[in-house]
Order: C-alpha cells, then sequence, then structure tokens
C-alpha cells in the first residue's frame, strides 16, 4: 500500500492513521519481530482495511507451493522468525522458491516474498 505513494509528509498522512520508528532491538523472548530490526523497524496503522480474504498464513503459502507447513518464509529477503505472522497479498511482488546450495546454506526449500518491484531490490554500487 504505502509503496505506490510518493514519498511525502502529505502523501503518507492519508493512507496512515500512525507511524512509529523502534530504533534498538528488541528481546527475543519477548517479541517477534526481533530478528527483522537490527537497523529498527518501522510501524505504520494503516487507515484502509485489509480484507480478511486477503491475508494468509504462513502455513497456507507453504502448503499452496508444496512446502512443508512449518518452512520458513522470507520477506524481501529478511527471515520472518514468527510463524505467528500473517502475510496480506496486496502486498506482494513477487514470490521465489529458494532452494538450498551450498552458497545460501539452507537446510530446506523456502518462499521469498518481495514487496519490492524487481528495480528496486537491490542497490547499485
Amino acid at each position: 500500500m504505502l509503496k505506490s505513494y510518493k514519498e511525502s509528509t502529505e502523501d503518507l498522512k492519508k493512507v496512515a492513521n500512525a507511524i512509529s520508528i523502534l530504533k534498538d532491538k528488541p528481546e527475543k523472548g519477548i517479541h517477534d519481530y526481533y530478528n527483522l530490526s537490527e537497523h529498527g523497524i518501522v510501524f505504520v496503522d494503516l487507515k484502509q482495511i485489509i480484507p480478511m480474504n486477503t491475508i494468509k498464513t504462513q502455513a497456507e503459502l507453504n502448503t499452496f507451493f508444496g512446502l512443508e507447513k512449518t518452512s520458513d518464509i522470507y520477506v524481501d529477503g529478511y527471515l520472518v522468525d514468527s510463524k505467528a505472522y500473517k502475510i496480506s497479498l496486496a502486498g506482494i511482488s513477487d514470490i521465489e522458491l529458494i532452494y538450498p546450495n551450498t552458497e545460501n546454506k539452507l537446510s530446506s526449500t523456502v518462499l521469498n516474498i518481495w514487496t519490492l518491484p524487481l528495480e528496486k531490490r537491490y542497490r547499485s554500487n
């Protein structure tokens, strides 16, 4: 939702009730998102209500792609460590099946869900 808007404050005010930023790394035992916040995390309370039929559990996505229900899922290359998080289909740009190899050291096939368009995924040096 936010990715389709320009980065101006006025545009963000149109779609968000509140935006908060967490700069400190939370504790693993207390917060589900601890591994996603190494460089901080932004929480956005959207004005738009996302219909429940467009939200999938991680188990549902894994099953759809023929993986074990408990397989890991990554979003934009970051592991979603908590299985409690659900994924909005509206935010998905692309989904990749990542197979284990010597470079990624995965023990099983996983999903990587892209919310970024292809041209914004990788930094150029």
